[in-house]
């Protein structure tokens, strides 16, 4: 600030930037308090007049059946489902094979967010650190089961490029029983771990 004034800026100036700056801080600590993240909270510092909406609003609650693979299976479903509405991809409709494949991943994330929490709590002896031991095993395959299907769930948006180019669907639609095989066989994988512990 005193560089501003040394450069000969007015001192209105200055106490303009500084009004700036200290409404943005008691904006950010407001936003803090009402429960906004971290990043909201000092992005006010900045841009707090686009941040005057979220003022008295409680952030949006967390999703307690929210599981680690949420995020990644929502935004692979969404741009999936983009690329099969896209025009050029022909009319393609699996609205159905998608919900039941985003449903069976969601039960799925769903048991990893209680067999993280689980995990979490180390008390018990011996034996029930031998069960700890299963039950992150069994876990381990579910994750990476998810991790495949996702995975598969991004070849097959590529695939509905390959079916725009050449207008065979037989490879997509084959993709995705594939995918809905996986998933189908995720359920009986955690039913078999289950059954372990």
């Amino acid at each position: 600030m005193l560089a501003l004034l040394l450069t000969g800026k007015s001192a209105a100036t200055v106490l303009a930037l500084l009004g700036y700056v200290g409404i943005g801080a008691g904006i950010g600590t407001r936003l803090a308090k009402d429960g906004h993240g971290s990043a909201t909270a000092s992005s006010a510092l900045a841009a707090w007049p686009l941040l005057l909406p979220l003022l008295g609003e409680q952030p949006a609650p967390r999703d307690p059946d929210a599981g680690p693979y949420r995020t990644r299976i929502a935004q692979a479903l969404v741009r999936l489902q983009e690329a099969l509405g896209d025009p050029a991809a022909g009319d393609l409709s699996w609205e159905g094979e998608i919900a039941a494949l985003r449903d069976v991943l969601l039960r799925a994330d769903t048991r990893l967010r209680l067999v993280d929490r689980l995990l979490a709590d180390e008390d018990g002896d011996e034996e029930v650190a031998k069960s700890r031991a299963t039950l992150r095993e069994a876990r381990s395959r579910a994750a990476d089961e998810i991790e495949a299907v996702i995975s598969g769930i991004a070849q097959l948006r590529l695939q509905v490029g390959l079916l725009a180019l050449e207008g065979d669907d037989l490879p997509v639609k084959a993709r995705l029983r594939e995918l809905a095989g996986r998933a189908g066989a995720l359920e009986e994988v955690t039913r078999i771990g289950s059954r372990a512990v």
